[in-house]
């Protein structure tokens, strides 16, 4: 998506493996970010670093979104007020929703995202269509819906 334009955005993107550097190189770097784009688990918690007002794109493999709400929410639990949130829920691999029919089967399946799903997902965040503190679901159509 480096040097793509959505709309009235001009993106520039970066992979960053979280885990290869220093601490202090990966928060400058999510202080430099306007959006976080990450696999649910621990590296959501880097958001914590991000300026305030930013915003997380946390991917969800099919399946895992059905997980108890104390365990997949936890990370919007901890970002609490601070950045925008939108959950992108993916497909299930090869479109085999029986294969990843319970939580525990979708948690570490292989995921792939669909480029015009993210663009979605970011063009809703960008529109101010998620306020503050508040957190989406969105679906790989484009549907958001915020969550209480």
């Amino acid at each position: 998506c480096d040097g793509s334009s959505l709309e009235t955005l001009d993106l520039r993107c970066r992979a960053r493996n979280l885990g290869s550097g220093t601490l202090a190189d990966l928060v400058r770097e999510l202080r430099w970010a306007d959006v976080l784009v990450t696999m649910h688990g621990g590296d959501v918690v880097n958001a914590l670093h991000m300026d305030p007002g930013r915003a997380v794109v946390e991917l969800v493999n099919w399946g895992f979104h059905l997980a108890p709400s104390p365990w997949l929410d936890q990370n919007r639990r901890l970002m609490g007020r601070k950045v925008h949130h939108a959950r992108l829920r993916l497909e299930a691999v090869d479109g085999n929703r029986t294969a990843q029919a319970t939580w525990r089967e979708g948690w570490n399946a292989n995921a792939s995202v669909p480029w015009p799903a993210l663009q979605r997902v970011i063009r809703y965040l960008a529109h101010g269509a998620a306020a503050l503190g508040m957190h989406s679901d969105c679906d790989v159509d484009g549907q958001c819906h915020v969550r209480a």
